[in-house]
């Protein structure tokens, strides 16, 4: 996957050693849990949406801010990896 690389490297910098939370609140179409992810109190998929590292998929996720961040220019970042769900 292309930048795939890049996301990761962004998302291990903003985790790695660190404690989580993990906020589960549905299931994608192939069984797979999909949540929130705090870190030290950051929200992780509004960081790495910032970022232009993540991508907000509606279908799962109907927040109209996480929308609108992931319409505020960040096709143009460099990165971008497809979802945060833990398989």
């Amino acid at each position: 996957m292309p930048y795939g690389k890049e996301a990761k490297e962004e998302l291990v910098k903003l985790v790695q050693g660190k404690p989580l939370k993990v906020y589960v609140y549905g299931d994608d179409m192939y069984g797979r849990s999909v949540g929130d992810i705090y870190c030290s109190g950051t929200f992780v998929q509004e960081k790495m949406l910032r970022k232009g590292c993540a991508w907000h998929y509606d279908a799962y996720d109907k927040r109209p801010e996480l929308a609108a961040i992931m319409g505020a220019g960040s096709s143009s970042r460099s990165c971008r990896l497809v979802g945060f769900i833990k398989s």
